[in-house]
C-alpha cells in the first residue's frame, strides 16, 4: 500500500491581533505592521503584566513573522495567567499543530474537548493530529464524531471531514469505505482536487485501473501541478505496462518535484523493465542522494550494476567489469546492513 499523503486543509490559528481579528487563512499582515503591534503590545505587557489577553495578541504577531518559540512562549504566559480559557489552549494546540508537533497539539485538544466534547475545531485537530502519528483508529474515532454533529457543520467543515475519513480508511487498507467517503466530497465539490486523487490511488489500489485512471485525469485537469496526481497516473500506467505513458507521467511528477526519492526509484523499476540500465542507474542515484537511508534503493542499484557488468563482458571492458562487479557487491552489502 502506498502513503496517500493527502494535504488536507489547515488547521486555523485564530488569535486577535489589537482591534481585528486575523486568520491564518487570509494573506499574512505586512512585517512592518507585526513589529509595530509587537512593539505597542510590549508597552501594553509592562503596564499589565498578568493581561492574558495581551500575551495572546503578542503570541499572534509572533507567529506572522514566524517566530515561533516567541509565539509558543506567549501562549504559555497566557494559559499560566488564565488557565481556564479554552481558546488560548486552542490557539497553541493549532501553533503546535502547524509546527508537526502532534502530541503536544493532541495535549491541548483533549483538555478543550475534556471540557467541551462537541468542539469542532478541537475534534477535527486531534482527528489529524493522531492521523500523522499514524495512530488511525483513533483518528476515525474523533471524525465519526463529527458526522454525528453533521445538522450543525458548515457545509466546509463536512466536506473536510468526509475528505479526512477517506484519507483515514486508505490508510487502514479500506479502500471501499475511502472510495465511498471521497465520493460523498465529489458528490457537493466536484472541483475538489483532493477527493478525485485520493478516490483515485484507491481505485488504484482495488485494481480498478480504469476508474483510477479517469479520478486521476480529472485531478490533474483541476491542478495540472500536482506531482502526486502524475506520479499516481504513472503507477498505473506502468501496471497496466502502458509503458510509454507511464514514462511520461512519471517524468513529470519529477520535473515538478524533483526532490522525492520515490519517484526516482519508480521511474528507475520502469527503466530497468524496459532495460534501459544506464537511465536506471542515473535514477538510482538520484534517489540514494535524496535518501540515503533505503535499502531498496541500494538493492536495485546493485542489480542493475550486475547487469551492466553482464553487458561489458560481450564487449570485452574487463577493467570496467570488474568495477561494475565490486560496486554491485558494496551496495548489495549496504542494502543488507541497511535491512538488519
Amino acid at each position: 500500500m502506498r502513503k496517500l499523503s493527502i494535504i488536507f486543509l489547515p488547521i486555523f490559528i485564530i488569535l486577535c491581533l489589537c482591534s481585528s481579528c486575523i486568520t491564518t487563512s487570509n494573506t499574512r499582515a505586512d512585517e512592518r505592521v507585526a513589529v509595530a503591534t509587537i512593539h505597542r503590545l510590549n508597552i501594553a505587557i509592562r503596564l499589565s503584566p498578568t493581561n492574558a489577553g495581551l500575551y495572546s495578541q503578542r503570541a499572534m504577531a509572533y507567529y506572522l513573522l514566524e517566530n515561533y518559540e516567541l509565539a509558543i512562549a506567549d501562549l504559555n504566559q497566557a494559559i499560566l495567567l488564565d488557565p481556564q480559557n479554552l481558546e488560548y489552549r486552542k490557539n497553541r494546540g493549532n501553533l503546535n499543530f502547524n509546527l508537526d508537533d502532534f502530541t503536544l497539539a493532541i495535549q491541548d485538544y483533549q483538555y478543550i474537548l475534556e471540557h467541551d466534547a462537541d468542539d469542532t475545531n478541537s475534534n477535527y485537530g486531534i482527528a489529524l493530529a493522531y492521523y500523522n502519528l499514524s495512530e488511525y483508529e483513533k483518528a476515525l474515532n474523533h471524525l465519526k464524531f463529527l458526522i454525528t454533529l453533521n445538522s450543525t457543520l458548515e457545509v466546509s467543515w463536512i466536506l473536510r471531514v468526509h475528505l479526512a475519513i477517506g484519507s483515514t480508511y486508505y490508510e487502514l487498507g479500506d479502500y471501499r469505505e475511502a472510495i465511498n467517503n471521497f465520493s460523498m466530497v465529489i458528490e457537493i465539490d466536484n472541483v475538489k482536487f483532493e477527493a478525485y486523487f485520493g478516490r483515485g490511488m484507491s481505485y488504484l489500489e482495488t485494481g480498478d485501473f480504469d476508474a483510477a485512471i479517469a479520478d486521476l485525469t480529472t485531478a490533474i485537469n483541476i491542478n495540472n501541478m500536482s506531482d502526486r496526481a502524475y506520479y499516481g497516473r504513472g503507477l498505473i500506467y506502468r501496471g497496466m505496462k502502458e509503458y510509454n505513458s507511464a514514462l511520461n507521467d512519471l517524468s513529470i511528477s519529477i520535473q515538478l518535484n524533483n526532490g522525492n526519492g520515490e519517484y526516482y526509484y519508480v521511474r528507475a523499476l520502469l527503466y530497468i523493465e524496459l532495460k534501459y540500465f544506464n537511465e536506471a542507474l542515473n535514477d538510482l542515484d538520484n534517489a540514494i542522494g535524496l535518501v540515503k537511508n533505503n535499502a531498496n534503493y541500494y538493492s536495485r542499484r546493485g542489480l542493475v550494476y550486475y547487469e551492466l557488468a553482464e553487458q561489458l563482458v560481450e564487449k570485452d571492458e574487463k577493467l570496467k567489469y570488474l568495477e561494475y562487479l565490486e560496486l554491485a557487491e558494496s551496495d548489495i552489502d549496504m542494502a543488507t546492513m541497511l535491512r538488519r
